[in-house]
């Protein structure tokens, strides 16, 4: 890879599949299962891989989306087993038994062993997390916690960095937007000018920093609650135009893996 390629800023596009969510806050699973195909669809028409992270209990009662995300090449990611709280503050075995339960369930439904974890509940994990995730074999956790200082967007743990096989998790480098609803308490109604500006925002940022990396989470039932297709296809586009290098968080993490230090890679090899 030339130096040209290595440090062109990357857009990591991770879309949380969650039918329990939709039917708690939108009253009926139908806007998942209408807007999953449709995600689909676009992606395949831009040519845009995503990590799709599904709920364990999403894969088991739809795995005929957990087969078409894999089977459009996109990285599948796990979202817990229920969506039913954070992670953090939870027994070390309880949430090592929530993530075994998640990948045993989304393997069954597509064929895959999830690499990593995209946290629900804003992101909130403690220490015991990564325990629970290094015990079940994954490489990384998505969260909002938890982060380390490196220039790429997924780096060792803080405590991890000379492990032989560290847990990953986003660096301070990666600019995390994502789309919202008013349904959930708190946020406003959706506006596509305003997710524009916010999204545009973060990617404009991104291609300022050498090897400067966004991610941008969506949801396929607020995608289609709001009917954010057009401002989803759009901004893709944009980031295109801005030189970004679209990738997956199974692929990042097999990088970071590939580059940590060579004492840690010894160890490993021992």
């Amino acid at each position: 890879m030339s130096a040209e390629a290595a440090n062109r800023p990357t857009f990591l596009l991770r879309v949380d599949c969650e039918h329990v969510e939709s039917r708690r806050w939108a009253g009926g699973v139908e806007p998942e299962v209408a807007g999953t195909p449709r995600l689909l669809a676009l992606l395949a028409e831009l040519h845009v891989p995503a990590t799709f992270g599904f709920v364990g209990l999403t894969a088991r009662e739809y795995p005929q989306f957990a087969r078409a995300a894999a089977a459009g090449g996109h990285a599948i990611a796990g979202h817990s087993l229920d969506h039913a709280g954070p992670y953090a503050g939870r027994p070390v075995q309880q949430q090592e038994e929530d993530m075994e339960q998640m990948a045993a369930a989304i393997e069954a439904a597509c064929g895959v062993r999830v690499r990593g974890l995209a946290t629900p509940c804003h992101g909130l994990i403690d220490g015991a997390t990564l325990e629970a995730a290094g015990h079940s074999g994954l490489d990384y956790v998505l969260n909002f916690s938890i982060t380390a200082e490196a220039p790429s967007p997924l780096a060792p743990a803080p405590g991890m960095e000379e492990m032989a096989r560290p847990v990953l998790v986003p660096s301070a480098r990666l600019n995390v937007v994502w789309d919202w609803t008013h349904l959930q308490p708190g946020w406003p109604p959706f506006s596509d000018e305003a997710a524009r500006r916010e999204w545009a925002a973060a990617i404009d940022g991104a291609s300022r920093e050498q090897g400067g990396a966004v991610s941008l989470i969506i949801h396929p039932w607020i995608v289609e609650l709001n009917q954010e297709y057009p401002v989803l296809a759009e901004l893709l586009g944009y980031a295109r135009e801005k030189g970004f290098a679209f990738s997956t968080f199974d692929a990042v993490a097999s990088a970071a893996l590939a580059n940590r230090s060579p004492a840690a890679a010894a160890r490993e090899r021992a």
